[in-house]
């Protein structure tokens, strides 16, 4: 495991994401000319106009299990259709609610999951550009080893 554990975890995401055909991921961060949306890590660039970015927040861990859960926002820009984002959605919850137990990313940086589960979405309207925006939020139950945890 990588010193990183959530940039982990947001890679395994975008991993798995691309894998199902969701988005394009590069791990350099090159964007490339794709019918697909890109996937970004926690920062949203100014092209393409599709855009999946996933972000980390609010880690809720055990005092003395290596149990944790990450909460996962997946910021969703579309076109200038509103109807873009709700079909990027729909593709992102196909691939992962209820995922179930499962290994993401490669190792040494692999992290374990227990469970992927929806929670909410919102509509954010359109940017600057008139491209639509949506938010939704997913809590990821993870194993995190730490030397002082069982």
């Amino acid at each position: 495991m990588s010193d990183d554990f959530a940039t982990d975890l947001l890679t395994g995401l975008a991993e798995l994401l691309a894998t199902a055909g969701v988005g394009h991921w590069s791990p350099t961060g090159v964007v490339t000319a794709t019918d697909l949306p890109t996937i970004a890590l926690r920062q949203t660039p100014d092209r393409p106009d599709q855009v999946i970015t996933l972000s980390d927040y609010t880690a809720v861990a055990s005092p003395r299990l290596s149990d944790s859960e990450t909460a996962v926002n997946f910021r969703i820009r579309g076109t200038r259709s509103p109807n873009a984002c709700s079909s990027i959605a729909e593709k992102i919850w196909r691939a992962l609610h209820a995922l179930g137990r499962t290994t993401l990313g490669t190792a040494p940086d692999e992290v374990m999951v227990g469970d992927v589960q929806y929670r909410s979405a919102v509509q954010v309207g359109p940017d600057a550009n008139g491209r639509h925006v949506r938010s939704v939020n997913y809590v990821v139950l993870h194993n995190r080893p730490h030397p002082r945890l069982d």
